[in-house]
């Protein structure tokens, strides 16, 4: 699987701390546990298999920040409709067309 050349915009990280005692796990507080949450919008997944590709290589990346670390973790991929985002009140530019 290749990566496409997508323009930054499509990129936002954001990192949000949670101080200790308000992070829980199944009802109980935890310290060492990594919540990845990932909005898809450049690009829709053609089909579920290349999806299920697509989050073993993001979690393979992520591995030596996270799993060998010790962390435990969790990453949960949104996909969205393109049509249904926008930034600075744009439209997201066709894919794949000079403007993006």
């Amino acid at each position: 699987m290749q990566s496409p050349n997508l323009p930054a915009f499509y990129v936002v990280v954001l990192f949000v701390p949670i101080d200790e005692k308000d992070f829980f796990v199944g009802g109980k507080n935890t310290k060492n546990f990594v919540r990845i949450c990932v909005t898809h919008i450049a690009r829709s997944f053609e089909t579920h298999e290349i999806a299920k590709k697509f989050l073993e290589i993001y979690e393979n990346a992520l591995a030596p920040f996270i799993k060998e670390k010790g962390f435990d973790w969790e990453v949960d991929i949104e996909q969205i409709d393109r049509n249904l985002c926008r930034v600075n009140a744009l439209a997201l530019p066709l894919s794949n067309s000079d403007a993006e």
